[in-house]
């Protein structure tokens, strides 16, 4: 259902999202998520986040409306980029609406994604090379 890990050299949190989820298991990945991003704060500051949604399908409101608080607590606790990657065109307009920040922009290509994540983010572009 859900994948979090980080990587320390490029200051990179991965997740990947799959399934259609039930609200345990969305509270389940919010609280992972705040351990773990509060852990990466403490000890490596600003992080940036690629988030691989490909097998995350539209989910329910409830779901849906759950996730745009963790977005929401998640844009107060880090600035660092973040690029999501969804499987649709409908996915990608639907968070797009949703995920309206600068520092966050959705692909249909995990390619396009990482390229725009490196030019946002140093510590990424750095351990490429």
């Amino acid at each position: 259902m859900f994948d979090i890990r980080f990587d320390p050299a490029q200051r990179v949190l991965h997740l990947t999202l799959s399934g259609f989820w039930t609200m345990a298991t969305v509270g389940r990945f919010a609280a992972e998520m705040l351990l773990r991003t509060t852990a990466i704060r403490m000890r490596h500051g600003t992080f940036a986040t690629l988030s691989d949604a490909r097998d995350f399908p539209i989910q329910s409101a409830e779901v849906s409306e759950r996730f745009e608080r963790i977005r929401a607590r998640g844009l107060e606790m880090n600035i660092g980029p973040t690029a999501i990657v969804v499987a649709s065109q409908l996915s990608k307009f639907q968070a797009e609406r949703v995920l309206n920040a600068d520092r966050i922009r959705v692909f249909l290509d995990i390619a396009a994604a990482e390229a725009w994540l490196a030019e946002r983010w140093e510590p990424y572009v750095a351990a490429s090379e």
